[in-house]
């Protein structure tokens, strides 16, 4: 090997000749190189140091050394002593014809809310509550090294790897429930963890059973509700269809009372009128026997004329007429005549009667015979109803205003 104070050569053997060695070229950062022995060199840097042998096997070691010339020499064939910012260091070089052993890491969980904290190991997969979704992982090597750069993600939700400084800690915030392997990149050397979060309790099977259960208890009240429901409206349609079917009852009652209302009103009419017809009958035999005998025809005796007048008189108001006619008539009309005695409390029976007469639009002439009376009197009578004041106030003008 040849140094030029700007480059470092090897000899090459199959080109017979010095050529720019790949390895100890590398400019990448400022570096010492001291050669230990015939088959050993070190690179020497700020932060570590590299052994290598003549086979090109490199080793590094994360110790900081002085930055004294003197600062690593060989003791003997195997090993290697350093002097280091604070203190030596000896290094036994059987390690490079052995594998490098990868360096481990310590994991350790922190979480802040209350101070805890849970040593983690790469063998082992821990289950942690969701309450512990928030928290810090601290990690870092055994061997220090100053100004350490260390790559972390956490998968599934990083698949990036980003940077962390030296401090080593990386802090997770209201992480979901699931698995998480959270990886850190040192030295080439890839190191993780893996946890779960377990779901929260309303998520968990447990809740799922009971979240089943409260589905079939909801199902079967709400089945219960609809089936009470039913079972009122069916109770109010039947009451509904009972009452209609009442109603239809009392509406075909009240038809067939107002029907014999009509049948009874026209019978009563034609009763009136044949009691009209018949008294003004009578009466014209009357008004003609009279005649006849104010004329002096002596054919009708005074015993005959008697009894004529006598078997007249009786015909004219029958008593078992009169009291069918005022029983049919006050069966007609005893809605119209409830309201007028209770409006009008100092109506008399006349009163109460020539006032249904005068709405059934019978004329003076028509209902005179009714009272026994003359047309004259019947006028007499109709006028003081019409005239006269009634006790609570009303005129009787009003009276047939209302009512007639």
């Amino acid at each position: 090997m040849v140094f030029d104070g700007m480059y470092h050569y090897s000899y090459d053997e199959t080109k017979d000749r010095f050529v720019l060695d790949p390895e100890l070229n590398v400019t990448t950062e400022p570096s010492q190189i001291r050669v230990l022995g015939d088959t050993l060199l070190t690179k020497i840097y700020s932060d570590h140091l590299v052994f290598i042998n003549q086979a090109g096997q490199k080793r590094n070691f994360p110790f900081i050394v002085n930055k004294d010339y003197h600062n690593i020499c060989l003791i003997d064939s195997n090993t290697v002593g350093l002097c280091l910012s604070e203190g030596y260091a000896i290094v036994n070089l059987d390690f490079l014809s052995k594998p490098t052993p990868k360096a481990d890491m310590v994991f350790s969980l922190v979480w802040p809310s209350d101070g805890s904290c849970k040593p983690v190991s790469e063998r082992e997969k821990i289950q942690l509550p969701y309450s512990r979704n928030i928290g810090i992982i601290y990690f870092h090597t055994p061997a220090f090294k100053l100004h350490s750069t260390y790559f972390s993600r956490l998968m599934p939700l990083d698949t990036l790897w980003n940077p962390i400084g030296g401090d080593g800690k990386f802090a997770f915030n209201h992480l979901p429930y699931g698995n998480y392997t959270f990886e850190v990149k040192y030295n080439n050397d890839v190191y993780k963890i893996e946890f779960e979060i377990a779901a929260p309790w309303y998520l968990s099977k447990w809740a799922f059973l009971l979240y089943a259960f409260l589905t079939i208890v909801l199902i079967w009240w709400m089945k219960l509700m609809f089936d009470r429901q039913l079972t009122r409206q069916k109770l109010r349609l039947e009451q509904e269809n009972v009452r209609m079917l009442r109603e239809r009852m009392i509406e075909m009652e009240n038809d067939r009372l107002y029907q014999d209302n009509i049948a009874k009103s026209k019978d009563l009419a034609n009763a009136t009128m044949h009691l009209i017809q018949k008294n003004e009958l009578i009466q014209e035999i009357k008004d003609e026997l009279i005649q006849i005998r104010k004329s002096g025809d002596q054919t009708l005796t005074a015993h005959d004329f008697r009894n004529m007048m006598n078997q007249i008189n009786e015909n004219l108001t029958v008593q078992d007429d009169k009291n069918l006619f005022d029983a049919n008539f006050e069966e007609v009309h005893a809605d119209f005549l409830g309201k007028l005695k209770k409006e009008y409390t100092q109506l008399t029976a006349d009163d109460l009667k020539l006032a249904a007469y005068i709405r059934m639009n019978l004329s003076s002439k028509e209902i005179a015979p009714l009272f026994n009376i003359s047309i004259r009197g019947l006028e007499n009578k109709r006028y003081r109803l019409r005239k006269n004041e009634l006790a609570d106030g009303y005129q009787s003008d009003r009276f047939f205003e209302n009512y007639l």
